[in-house]
């Protein structure tokens, strides 16, 4: 998964982690997996 970024003139920058908590984190990377799952089920 890719983290929010800063970019600028020099190209990325700092990168974003936003705070969460150890059920929300587990909760995005639920979410990461099932998004992985479709997209191969659709062929990309």
């Amino acid at each position: 998964m890719a983290a929010p970024t800063i970019v600028g003139i020099e190209g990325a920058g700092r990168v974003l982690e936003p705070p969460m908590t150890l059920d929300e984190r587990e909760a995005l990377s639920a979410s990461a997996l099932a998004l992985r799952h479709v997209t191969a089920d659709l062929g990309y």
